[in-house]
């Protein structure tokens, strides 16, 4: 009789890269995000007014929190791309960020913009930066 038991290895254990992690935080952040501004505008909203037009602010958010879901989506299924492909989605998040920034300080000149916003948009820019530089130290 045999007692020697084949030791089992470990598969190999698959390291996912910083920028494939980023990708699924921020897929989980804009579609939760997205469905709370979608289903709870009036509670999530920055923005309250009392007048005739905070119905139509309320419908715009409502489309914004379309594009987030729509967003999240998007960047849970690309979140396993690699090369040239990953470092152009990076690139255009970076630019769609920095438009955004810039659309956030505009807005401050007419309403009050928490800082919580800014302080997250450049956060956001920043783990993008580092990503692409991973994404570019891996080509």
């Amino acid at each position: 009789m045999n007692n020697d038991k084949k030791k089992s290895t470990p598969s190999s254990i698959k390291t996912r890269s910083f920028t494939e992690t980023i990708f699924k935080v921020y897929a989980f952040l804009f579609f939760t995000v997205g469905l709370l501004l979608l289903f709870f505008t009036k509670e999530m909203s920055t923005i309250h007014l009392n007048d005739e037009h905070e119905e139509i602010i309320y419908l715009y958010q409502q489309f914004l929190a379309n594009i987030y879901i729509l967003l999240g989506v998007t960047t849970f299924f690309v979140r396993k791309l690699t090369g040239r492909k990953m470092i152009t989605i990076i690139i255009s998040i970076i630019l769609i960020s920095s438009s955004n920034l810039y659309l956030l300080s505009s807005l401050n000149d007419y309403t009050t913009v928490p800082s919580e916003h800014f302080i997250a948009q450049v956060l956001l820019m920043l783990s993008l930066v580092a990503a692409l530089i991973d994404q570019v130290k891996r080509k």
